[in-house]
């Protein structure tokens, strides 16, 4: 409203009568509110921007609607990436896992094998020390058994002193004039009878009560070890002894020496025709 005509209605309100001065005032109330209301309107579009500013705004907002796009197919590419990565990684720990739990089985069954190796070596060294302390416990009243047997045996007082025996190998030295040896410097003969004096020997030391089968009793003995095992071996060998002689080897004087201790003979006679043995009762014929 101008400045004049707001003037004029501020000095006319004393004029005229009530009703116009009534009009008059309301009227120049509505003028101050539509002033009012101008004027917010006014400052409402000071605050609208420019032509100008309004295009800068649009470039503005449509440059970064071209940012958001891109910053959001960046975000979808590296959600895609980071999905493969996980899977990825996911196939790798699966295979580790499977890797791992083969070699810890592994180590494991390794384990356990040379765990039983050890305890087996642990069980074998434990028997051997066991052997040991068993022949050991025993191998005195051996060594004096065979000693004695072997003395008996042999027509030569002086020939064996004494013998050792190796607890663990059970290897056989003779002892004679302080000198140890071994089986292989007797004579085929000696060597026979010292077998026989081992079997005698371990069997006395036993104790128990088994019968003594000797076959071809005589074979390279000179006379006078003949003489010592039908005399001295023979009849002492076992509650019961079988002997298996050819016709060269327990006849004459030797049967003599040795019938007194004989409970029964019998002769095999082998038939070359029909190749079968007939056991006949008897000696030789």
């Amino acid at each position: 409203v101008p400045v004049e005509t707001y003037r004029l209605a501020v000095d006319l309100r004393g004029e005229g009568g009530d009703l116009a001065r009534l009009q008059l005032r309301e009227t120049l109330n509505e003028i101050q509110s539509l002033d009012r209301e101008a004027e917010s309107y006014r400052r409402s579009l000071d605050k609208v921007p420019s032509g100008a500013e309004i295009k800068r705004l649009h470039q503005t907002l449509a440059a970064a609607e071209i940012q958001d796009q891109i910053a959001k197919k960046a975000v979808d590419d590296a959600n895609k990436k980071l999905h493969d990565a996980t899977h990825q990684l996911e196939s790798a720990q699966r295979a580790f896992e499977r890797a791992a739990t083969s070699v810890l089985e592994s180590g494991a069954a390794d384990g356990r094998v040379a765990r039983i190796n050890r305890e087996v070596q642990k069980a074998n060294e434990a028997l051997r020390r066991f052997q040991v302390r068993v022949v050991e416990k025993n191998l005195q009243e051996i060594r004096s058994n065979v000693l004695q047997s072997l003395k008996t045996l042999y027509h030569k007082d002086s020939l064996i002193e004494d013998i050792h025996i190796d607890p663990e190998t059970l290897r056989i030295e003779l002892v004679q004039g302080g000198n140890s040896f071994g089986p292989a410097r007797l004579s085929e003969g000696e060597r026979q009878l010292l077998a026989t004096a081992l079997l005698w020997g371990l069997s006395q030391t036993t104790g128990q009560r088994l019968p003594t089968i000797v076959d071809t009793p005589m074979a390279r003995l000179d006379s006078t070890h003949r003489t010592h095992l039908v005399e001295r071996y023979f009849p002492r060998a076992s509650h019961q002894v079988v002997l298996l002689s050819t016709d060269e080897e327990i006849i004459g004087d030797y049967y003599t020496k040795l019938e007194s201790a004989i409970g029964q003979t019998y002769f095999l006679d082998y038939d070359n025709v029909s190749h079968w043995t007939q056991i006949n009762p008897g000696y030789f014929p």
